[in-house]
């Protein structure tokens, strides 16, 4: 739970910098459903990213561990799966309000703020 507000911080804060670059984009014709394509594609590519490299460590840590612990299975590919899953999932959840938010910049207001 506190991740997920945590990504959302994240994010929101990223959109919150990008105000200007958000409102010229709007000002040279991109539309609402634009934008947001744009910022969850980001945090889409942040999550599979985070996914993949999660996904890695976690196989090094298990070939590690079932050296030393007799009981730990060797293949967790579903654990990992569902796991990348939920993590996609989470930041995909984060980002949809701070692209909302992004998607209703005004380019005026936006602009004049610089």
């Amino acid at each position: 739970m506190i991740a997920t507000g945590a990504l959302y911080a994240m994010l929101a804060q990223s959109v919150r910098r990008r105000r200007h670059e958000i409102g010229i984009r709007k000002a040279l014709g991109a539309d609402a459903g634009t934008v947001m394509r744009m910022i969850l594609t980001e945090a889409g590519g942040i999550a599979v990213l985070a996914s993949m490299l999660g996904a890695l460590v976690a196989m090094v840590i298990l070939e590690r561990l079932t050296d030393v612990l007799a009981f730990v299975d060797r293949s967790p590919s579903l654990a990992l799966l569902g796991t990348a899953g939920a993590l996609v999932t989470v930041i995909l959840l984060a980002a949809a309000l701070p692209a909302r938010r992004a998607a209703e910049v005004e380019p005026t207001a936006a602009l004049r703020e610089s």
